[in-house]
C-alpha cells in the first residue's frame, strides 16, 4: 500500500503537470483543427483522469456520493482557475473560455459517475 506522503507526491505532481500544461505560453505551438472541438475533448479526458486520480489516490476506498461530489467540486474548481488565470494574462497566448471550464467540469463528473456505477456494480455483485 502507499503512503500518505507518496499519495499526496502523486497527486501534487499530477496537478502541478495540468497547471503547466494549462498555463504555459502557447507562442508558435500548433493546436489542432483538423477535429471539430477537439480541444474541448481533451479537457473532458484531462479532467476524467484528474478526478479519477484525485479520488483514488488521496481518498482510497472511499466511494460514496459525498466524496465523489466534493472531488467533482474541487476539480471543476481548479479547471476554472486555470481558465481564469488564461484570461487575465494575455502574454500567456492563451484564452480563457466558459466552454472549456465546463469541459473541464463535464470531465470530472463523468469520472465520479463511472467509478460511482462501478462501486454500485461491486456492490450488488456482493449481494
Amino acid at each position: 500500500m502507499i503512503g500518505a506522503r507518496a499519495r499526496w507526491a502523486i497527486a501534487s505532481a499530477f496537478t502541478l503537470g495540468l497547471a503547466v500544461l494549462s498555463l504555459a505560453p502557447l507562442s508558435g505551438v500548433p493546436t489542432p483543427r483538423m477535429i471539430p472541438h477537439a480541444d474541448k475533448a481533451a479537457h473532458v479526458a484531462l479532467y476524467a483522469v484528474y478526478a479519477a486520480l484525485i479520488l483514488v489516490v488521496l481518498f482510497p476506498g472511499r466511494r460514496d456520493g459525498k466524496t465523489l461530489a466534493w472531488v467533482v467540486l474541487y476539480c471543476s474548481a481548479f479547471g476554472a482557475l486555470m481558465e481564469v488565470l488564461q484570461a487575465a494574462f494575455p502574454g500567456l497566448n492563451r484564452t480563457g473560455e466558459v466552454a472549456d471550464a465546463l469541459a473541464n467540469a463535464v470531465g470530472a463528473a463523468l469520472a465520479a459517475v463511472g467509478i460511482g456505477l462501478a462501486r454500485r456494480r461491486k456492490r450488488l455483485k456482493a449481494g
